[in-house]
């Protein structure tokens, strides 16, 4: 019997040994759960931070093509204006040649200053620059583009795919 009672004993002492150590394992765990999650929530916060900046970044962005495009726009019709001057010193007396390249230079000006158009009705139409904004700002300009006897015929019957973001907007903004 005294062998009985000493792996019994045995027995017990396994035991117990097996629930210490498996609650220390447990709350052991449990600490470096807690320790895991607060390096997850923190993780998330700056990915929510870098989130939010990305953000102001894209508007920043945005706020840079715009002012780049109203420069390029700004430019193509101070272009426009030099033309325009230059043919309104133009003598009747001129010869055909003269008149001619005053006709290209104008038509190249007018040209230059839709296509900065065209590529700002573009990214409005890919949502890539402030759409409100753009329609307080350059609503009336698109409308006067498409409307102007000068620049009346690029839109009339253009060709395929040219001007087409200008057409497009000019149709969406009709209203406004």
């Amino acid at each position: 019997m005294a062998i009985e009672v000493y792996l019994s004993g045995i027995a017990i002492l396994i035991s117990v040994i097996s629930l210490i150590v498996s609650l220390y394992f447990r709350f052991g765990q449990k600490a470096h759960n807690k320790e895991i999650r607060g390096k997850v929530d923190l993780g998330l916060s700056q990915a929510k931070k870098a989130i939010e900046k990305s953000g102001e970044a894209i508007e920043v962005s945005r706020d840079g093509f715009e002012h780049t495009i109203t420069r390029e726009i700004n430019l193509a019709k101070y272009k426009l204006h030099e033309v325009a001057q230059e043919i309104s010193q133009f003598q009747p007396d001129s010869s055909k040649k003269d008149l001619l390249r005053y006709e290209q230079l104008f038509k190249a000006a007018v040209e230059s200053l839709l296509n900065q158009y065209e590529i700002l009705c573009d990214y409005y139409l890919a949502n890539r620059i402030n759409k409100e904004r753009f329609r307080k700002q350059k609503h009336l300009e698109i409308k006067q583009i498409v409307e102007d006897e000068a620049t009346r015929e690029y839109f009339q019957n253009p060709e395929p795919e040219t001007y087409q973001s200008i057409i497009q907007v000019y149709n969406e903004l009709k209203g406004t």
